[in-house]
């Protein structure tokens, strides 16, 4: 179950990518179509209103770019490369909340009463909130496919030494089960060659007493 919802995060991500990219277009389509009308007053606009999300997106590139499996590691500094992995990491984050700071500042100095009387033009100071906010929620790293790959490859390495170690104990039961056949082979053959040699005694001594006997 785990293994399936991992598989489908990248995909919800995208989703949540688009859908704020989307709600900001929306909003400035809301606000140049209403600006057009004589009766509607709102603020306009501007090109610099852009830049949060643009960069919004390159924090999240940033993010996802990189392999959180190499900040595993007990040293906090002069570990190489996990300490650019931090900067790298602490930067793209600075960015994406920076942009969300900056969402919000043009939210309520610029859409918002008293800044903006009317209430019909506030939408796009909203979309452009929620336009950095799912920016942000849409960093998906590739990590957790690293680790589920990394727990798959451990099981098929404990599997593959359960299966080595009952082959091992197998081999030995098999050795114990032929020495002890050996053993007892040559038990038996022991036994039987003494059994032999009393027989053999028991003839010589039959014959001595016999010769013995008609010697008399």
């Amino acid at each position: 179950m785990k293994s399936t919802i991992m598989k489908y995060l990248p995909a919800l991500a995208g989703v949540i990518f688009t859908a704020g990219w989307f709600l900001w277009i929306d909003g400035h389509v809301y606000e140049n179509t209403n600006n057009k009308r004589e009766d509607f007053d709102g603020p306009h606009i501007q090109w610099i209103y852009y830049l949060p999300g643009i960069f919004a997106t390159l924090g999240m590139v940033m993010a996802n770019i990189v392999d959180l499996s190499a900040l595993n590691t007990n040293s906090l500094l002069f570990d190489g490369g996990a300490t650019k992995l931090r900067v790298w990491l602490f930067v793209s984050f600075a960015i994406s909340f920076g942009c969300i700071g900056a969402a919000l500042w043009i939210m309520i100095a610029v859409f918002l009463p008293p800044h903006n009387s009317n209430d019909a033009a506030q939408w796009p100071g909203i979309a452009i909130t929620l336009q950095t906010s799912l920016i942000f929620l849409s960093n998906n790293n590739n990590n957790n496919n690293n680790n589920n790959n990394n727990s798959n490859n451990n099981n098929n390495n404990s599997n593959n030494n359960n299966n080595n170690n009952n082959n091992n104990n197998n081999n030995n039961n098999n050795n114990n089960n032929n020495n002890n056949n050996n053993n007892n082979n040559n038990n038996n053959n022991n036994n039987n060659n003494n059994n032999n040699n009393n027989n053999n005694n028991i003839k010589n001594s039959f014959n001595t007493n016999k010769f013995h006997i008609i010697k008399k």
